[in-house]
């Protein structure tokens, strides 16, 4: 599978909800679980991450729609329209994970875009 073969689903798909391979990483321990629910705790215990590292990226996965939160607890919830493409994200994971790190470093960031507009320059 090389780079041109990702969709362009998966390819918005890490733009919008892989911020690192750790996001990857807990979209996969989640998605391998999917029956059952866990703590943000147990997930960091799991995956050898900090706690707060784990926390951020559960909310970034929530407000992604990826996973589901009641009472701390978490749980796989990609819609049915986003299952196949966090499929192919977890496939890619597995099978080209340094294609999928240089993906992840080299997707559009628009916090810094936008701080790089104002950018002082020299005039030469």
């Amino acid at each position: 599978m090389s780079d041109a073969d990702w969709s362009a689903d998966v390819e918005r798909l890490i733009a919008r909800a892989a911020g690192s391979l750790d996001h990857v990483e807990v979209l996969r321990a989640l998605h391998a679980s999917r029956e059952t629910s866990t703590d943000a705790e147990g997930l960091a215990r799991r995956l050898h991450l900090d706690r707060e590292t784990v926390g951020r990226i559960l909310a970034d996965l929530r407000l992604a729609g990826l996973v589901s939160e009641i009472n701390g607890a978490y749980k796989y919830a990609a819609s049915s329209r986003d299952r196949p493409t966090v499929d192919a994200l977890l496939e890619i994971y597995e099978a080209r994970p340094i294609a999928l790190v240089r993906a992840i470093q080299s997707r559009p960031r628009p916090l810094h875009s936008f701080a790089s507009a104002f950018r002082l320059r020299r005039k030469d």
